[in-house]
């Protein structure tokens, strides 16, 4: 499902570094993407850090989340709005690009456990520093360590039961 991705016509360019340690970016800061759509064109910000740290301990999950943001940024450049209108359907452009992306990601997972995943939620608890990422047969508890300057870094990824059914709209 990743060559799908990056077959697509679309130019993507991603400002990478090794460890963001300016701000709170995990993964990739998609609220900054700059968007091109006549030209079909993205540019952002990943954290390479984050994801071979998530690679090392979750190797499926670091697939998934970068599968997430590729994806997200080629319906970014097709046009699709950051967030869209879900009742338009969640792989329609009018669904927004994070919504699709959502999709994408929960159908490379569920080629990893084999299992039917609904859509994933990602629920953060910034009182513990903890990151729970919530499929149907399997959860990421992630934990986050302190850093002087606030920049999030992944200290540990825990693979459990899921403490619950993916909420949707997430949050709920």
């Amino acid at each position: 499902m990743l060559g799908n991705i990056i077959g697509g016509s679309e130019t993507l360019s991603y400002d990478v570094v090794q460890n963001d340690k300016t701000g709170p970016t995990l993964y990739d800061d998609a609220g900054k993407n700059v968007v091109d759509t006549k030209k079909q064109t993205l540019q952002g910000f990943v954290d390479f850090g984050d994801i071979k740290e998530t690679d090392k301990q979750a190797p499926e999950l670091a697939t998934t989340v970068v599968a997430h943001f590729l994806y997200e940024g080629q319906r970014l450049a097709a046009g699709a709005p950051f967030t869209g209108d879900h009742t338009r359907g969640f792989s329609s452009l009018e669904g927004g690009a994070h919504l699709n992306a959502l999709v994408y990601e929960t159908k490379i997972m569920s080629e990893y456990t084999g299992q039917n995943e609904k859509l994933a939620e990602r629920r953060d608890d910034p009182k513990t520093g903890t990151i729970n990422f919530i499929y149907t047969s399997v959860q990421y508890d992630m934990t986050l360590k302190s850093t002087s300057t606030n920049a999030t870094a992944i200290d540990k990824i825990t693979k459990t039961v899921p403490m619950r059914k993916p909420q949707w709209p997430p949050g709920n």
